[in-house]
């Protein structure tokens, strides 16, 4: 199992029919402070799975962490990857989650790292700068 890819943006979201909407990814935002608050955000991760994986259960934890690894927030999440219909095929299995009125106290390097199974698997990051 490994992760496709990890983006955040303005919004994110899945169709019925498993397509993944991505709208305005970023990694950087400036503001004048004292507090920076993003009042959408939407993070997308996308799994991959080997074909002997198909049906099997997964925890996962998205832990939003500041430069000091301090713990800001963490997102829980579960999937089971779908049944596979071709031997060989790998699986997928995309997770989107959105945040509402996301607040950061002070600038710096964010990040949001994976973990499925107490497992660390990726991170994205996310830079907080002060404009001028």
């Amino acid at each position: 199992m490994n992760i496709d890819s990890i983006l955040i943006a303005e919004h994110v979201s899945t169709t019925v029919d498993g397509k993944l909407t991505v709208v305005n990814a970023f990694n950087q935002i400036k503001g004048a402070g004292p507090k920076w608050m993003i009042p959408v955000m939407g993070i997308s991760i996308v799994v991959h799975g080997h074909s002997e994986e198909a049906e099997t259960e997964h925890e996962g934890e998205i832990r939003l962490i500041n430069e000091d690894r301090k713990l800001l927030r963490s997102l829980p999440f579960s999937f089971t990857f779908p049944k596979s219909t071709i031997v060989g095929l790998p699986l997928r299995y995309v997770a989107v989650m959105t945040l509402i009125g996301a607040t950061f106290d002070a600038p710096g390097v964010y990040a949001f790292e994976v973990y499925i199974d107490d497992i660390y698997m990726a991170a994205a990051s996310l830079v907080i700068t002060k404009t001028g």
